[in-house]
């Protein structure tokens, strides 16, 4: 390959090999440094947190205040949070770790899921809690007898 180049073009190979070189080891002294600062990074200065949601019990039909808290030992986060429920997200500043949104009940369910990310914050780490609200949906069953009656039917309830 170098037979073919000669004197000159083999000189330039050479600086921009060279120069390509000194491109690749200043990049990867770069990121060996923010690797070593990440390693070095204190993740004490994060903080858990946990979410609280009440009432405990949907009544069907109704709207209520469904009101919720994100706390932590350390104070409480600011930030905000999105809560996923009946198929659609609502977003919520925190006002001192707390929140509130409207919900109705108009599904026949025995409980309701509703999903609330916390994002983070400064000092504060994400969390995503899954909750099921009970309901007052009593499920009821029908049985019924059926009697034949020439070519009528007799359905007792």
């Amino acid at each position: 390959m170098f037979d073919k180049l000669g004197g000159s073009s083999i000189s330039t190979f050479s600086y921009d090999l060279n120069q390509f070189n000194s491109k690749v080891t200043s990049r990867v002294y770069y990121v060996e440094k923010i690797m070593s600062l990440i390693q070095n990074y204190s993740f004490k200065s994060y903080h858990p947190v946990s979410v609280h949601l009440s009432p405990t019990v949907l009544e069907f039909n109704n709207t209520v205040e469904i009101n919720g808290n994100i706390t932590s030992s350390y104070g409480s986060p600011n930030g905000s949070v999105v809560i996923y429920v009946n198929n659609i997200s609502i977003q919520r500043s925190l006002n001192n770790g707390e929140f509130s949104f409207p919900l109705k009940l108009t599904q026949y369910v025995r409980a309701l899921p509703i999903t609330v990310e916390y994002l983070g914050n400064k000092g504060y780490l994400p969390n995503i809690s899954s909750f099921y609200l009970p309901t007052n949906v009593v499920l009821t069953s029908m049985t019924f007898n059926v009697t034949p009656r020439g070519s009528i039917y007799l359905v007792k309830l």
